[in-house]
């Protein structure tokens, strides 16, 4: 078996690469102007570097970890904010 080249650990935020954490800030604007009326800030950068690091967990290649992030944050966040 291949060793992968993602790191698996969770990844404190200072550990990330530069251009993920860049990437994950302008997603985590983005959800912010897209749910910031349904919920707050913190709720926001927890769903989505909560879901980066559970992804980064089963990735084989990081370079969409972002994008893979922030759309199923976006999930999450619509099933939050949807009634019934």
């Amino acid at each position: 078996m291949t060793q992968s080249p993602v790191d698996h650990a969770a990844h404190p935020r200072g550990d990330l690469p530069l251009d993920q954490k860049l990437a994950l800030e302008a997603a985590a604007a983005r959800l912010l102007r897209e749910f910031g009326d349904h919920t707050d800030e913190h709720t926001i950068d927890h769903l989505l570097y909560s879901t980066y690091n559970r992804v980064a967990r089963q990735a084989k290649v990081e370079t969409f970890l972002p994008l893979l992030a922030e759309r199923f944050t976006r999930e999450r966040l619509q099933a939050m904010t949807t009634p019934g």
